[in-house]
């Protein structure tokens, strides 16, 4: 049976501070927890969040709504909820800025150092300062080429949807607030999960050459430059430019192909037909527009993925000597995971400002590389140069760590000393 709300047998009431009876909203007498008690918790919970912004003056009305002794009616309740869901939305949808970028780049720049000190204190102490092993003194053989190349095409190849995640956030980063998994999740929803594997094909093509070049040509350069000057580590940063700029060369097109694939996916139905449509639209040459962009981007990479490897490797083969651990067999696969890791995290910050300018020049209408650069510093700052750096270290930490194991495991079944090794 239905019993009248108005009934006033039925209808519990209260006292007030004063002693008068006050009547108790519907909600509470049909037997339910009352709605001001749960929006009062939902603001506390507000309250005491880690990243409440400054309350706005419709929501410090709502507020004081919530704690006012007067009776609260069902429309004013809603109109809680309204506001209520309206604050956790818009935190939640926040984009990655270069504000929060500069709030937390500092310590990946201080960690950085502090990881470089560690490594060139254990080199002092092992007596391998600045030196390498005879495992990385490269030569003229072509089976460094084949090594690279199988190592880059696999690896890039596996990672392309991350790739297309980072390069989403890159070109449309209000969109999906700084998150890898809502960015995911978005992606999938609205394009389809096959959409993950776009550029998969320029991607295994492009960085399959661009690797063979890139480790063989690097490989081949060191006894060319070994006395080129006193130091050795100079040589070998020379040697990696020159990999870098020739690597550089060959993916372009590649990489145009990649970023307009994924920026546009309407552009054309297949690489093949996205290459002739920028030829036929731009010109033959056009994709080497942005060579000097992808200069910016592939040679801090190559020299501080190539250079680290054999420097990291030679140096915690020395440690490993030093406290009699070489006796071991897991002791080469742990010195490769972990020069291979360090070399990931370097290459990553180092090419990341390059990188960014790539996607800004290959999405946008400067006609030149300098340009670009100077509109990410004029609208965000040095800050702007780092944004989507979240993505990219979980991509380019996949790709690299990956990348460098294949390629020494590769090295040594083609006959080849492991890298770094004595």
């Amino acid at each position: 049976m239905i019993l009248p709300l108005n009934s006033a047998k039925l209808s519990p009431a209260v006292t007030n501070s004063k002693g008068a009876v006050k009547p108790v909203s519907c909600a509470s007498r049909t037997g339910f927890s009352a709605p001001r008690d749960i929006h009062q918790r939902k603001t506390l919970r507000l309250r005491t969040g880690p990243s409440l912004p400054r309350r706005s003056a419709s929501e410090a009305t709502v507020l004081r709504s919530l704690g006012s002794e007067s009776e609260t009616s069902d429309s004013s309740e809603t109109k809680v909820d309204l506001s209520v869901e309206k604050v956790v939305t818009e935190e939640l949808v926040e984009p990655e800025s270069a504000e929060s970028v500069s709030s937390w780049l500092p310590q990946v720049v201080r960690t950085t150092l502090v990881a470089g000190v560690v490594l060139m204190g254990m080199s002092l102490v092992t007596g391998q300062a600045f030196a390498v092993g005879a495992g990385s003194a490269g030569g003229q053989d072509w089976r460094f080429f084949a090594a690279g190349s199988l190592a880059a095409g696999l690896s890039h190849g596996y990672t392309t949807p991350l790739d297309v995640i980072k390069t989403r956030m890159q070109t449309n980063p209000e969109m999906y607030g700084g998150s890898v998994v809502t960015a995911a999740k978005r992606i999938v929803k609205d394009e389809g999960p096959l959409f993950l594997l776009q550029g998969l094909v320029p991607t295994v093509v492009g960085y399959g050459i661009e690797g063979g070049l890139k480790f063989g040509c690097y490989e081949f350069l060191k006894p060319l430059l070994a006395n080129a000057t006193p130091s050795m580590f100079v040589n070998f940063l020379l040697s990696s430019v020159i990999a870098g700029i020739v690597a550089s060369i060959v993916l372009c097109p590649a990489e145009d192909v990649r970023i307009v694939q994924v920026a546009n996916p309407n552009y054309a139905s297949n690489p093949l037909q996205v290459l002739l449509r920028i030829a036929k639209e731009k010109g033959p040459l056009s994709s080497f527009r942005g060579l000097p962009a992808m200069l910016c981007k592939q040679v801090p990479y190559t020299m501080a993925k190539q250079v680290s490897f054999d420097f990291v490797a030679s140096c915690l083969y020395g440690v490993a000597a030093m406290l009699a651990l070489s006796q071991y067999s897991f002791t080469p696969k742990l010195v490769l995971i972990l020069a291979a890791f360090t070399s990931s995290c370097l290459s990553c910050i180092f090419s990341h400002p390059g990188d960014m300018v790539l996607t800004a020049f290959f999405k946008g209408k400067s006609t030149s590389t300098l340009a670009t650069l100077k509109e990410i510093i004029q609208n965000d700052g040095i800050a702007g140069l780092f944004v989507g750096i979240k993505a990219r270290f979980l991509h380019v930490g996949a790709i690299i760590t990956v990348q460098l194991c294949l390629y020494d495991v590769i090295k040594q079944a083609l006959g080849l000393a492991a890298t770094g090794a004595h």
